[in-house]
């Protein structure tokens, strides 16, 4: 082959491993007051696994916005009780699932369809922080590739760094795959709506197209009648 062929097909085959081998995972972070929900969307397809990791357990005493020292206090005070995450996981209104967590944890759950999926948080305690708000920090990780852990699969069932390589490149794959299902069902989901609403704007103008001729009809009708009672015609 030419060498300018070789290093362009050498190029694209780094791309593509590259593009393969990144994680679905996105992490975010907000401050949360207590009470408060917040929610965010993901597009999933099924059979998707997603694991939401939570972080609120670092608070310095600067955290608590706005707060005093009387706040930070009665946070660190034995009595208080102790801050837990809820997560709730929507699709189209429907609640999921629901899970409650420690201010350091995660939880999982499997997309059974798909859709875009809201999942929110909030804090289930009424008298950890007032009137003030936490950063929490958020970690989703989605996908087979980034949610397995390759170094126990590899304790698990000794396989050589190539294997797991391997492996994951494959997990990556089946997502790929996944998501390109997801958007062909959306792309097909859009069509027939396009389709559906094509069809009611073709069926509104008939409907009008006859309503304007049975009024006119009507109109006709009514003069004829006037001008022959007249006895102008």
């Amino acid at each position: 082959k030419h060498p300018i062929m070789r290093t362009t097909s050498l190029s694209l085959l780094l791309v593509l491993l590259a593009v393969i081998c990144v994680q679905q995972s996105s992490g975010l972070f907000f401050y949360l007051k207590e009470g408060q929900n917040k929610c965010f969307l993901e597009d999933l397809p099924k059979d998707t696994v997603v694991i939401v990791t939570v972080d609120a357990s670092d608070i310095p005493e600067n955290a608590v916005l706005p707060g005093d020292a009387s706040e930070f206090s009665r946070r660190k005070n034995a009595d208080t009780e102790p801050i837990v995450i809820k997560g709730t996981i929507f699709l189209d209104k429907q609640l999921i699932i629901e899970n409650t967590v420690d201010a350091r944890g995660r939880f999982a759950f499997t997309s059974q369809e798909p859709g875009e999926h809201k999942i929110c948080l909030k804090t289930d305690s009424s008298r950890w922080f007032g009137a003030g708000a936490i950063k929490l920090d958020i970690n989703v990780q989605i996908g087979e590739a980034a949610t397995n852990d390759y170094e126990e699969i590899k304790a698990l069932e000794q396989l050589s760094d190539l294997e797991v390589t391997i492996r994951h490149l494959n997990d990556r794959v089946v997502d790929i795959r996944k998501e390109q299902a997801y958007f062909k069902y959306r792309e097909e989901t859009l069509r027939d709506e396009s389709e559906m609403a094509n069809a009611n704007v073709m069926w509104f103008s008939f409907i009008q197209t006859f309503v304007l001729l049975v009024s006119a009809s009507w109109q006709i009708y009514h003069l004829k009648s006037f001008f022959k009672a007249k006895k102008m015609v």
